[in-house]
């Protein structure tokens, strides 16, 4: 039996230019969001991100929040 499992999660979060407003959303809301949400409140797990400037660009306009939280899980 294993007492202590070490492990990273990583993830790539990038979107094709030219796809619709609707389908950036639904990519954030059904993708991006809830991974954000479950490893905000699990601080102890390890993460890397990765997410590609033209989805960087579209979410300072249009979830800064996301940012945000991302910018506090680094600091903690």
């Amino acid at each position: 039996m294993m007492k202590n499992c070490k492990y990273i999660f990583g993830a790539i979060y990038t979107i094709s230019s030219g796809i619709s407003e609707e389908m950036k959303e639904n990519y954030y809301q059904k993708s991006m969001r809830p991974v954000l949400t479950l490893l905000y409140n699990n601080p102890q797990t390890k993460i890397t991100f990765y997410i590609a400037g033209n989805l960087l660009n579209w979410l300072e306009v249009r979830h800064p929040e996301s940012l945000m939280v991302l910018s506090e899980m680094v600091k903690s």
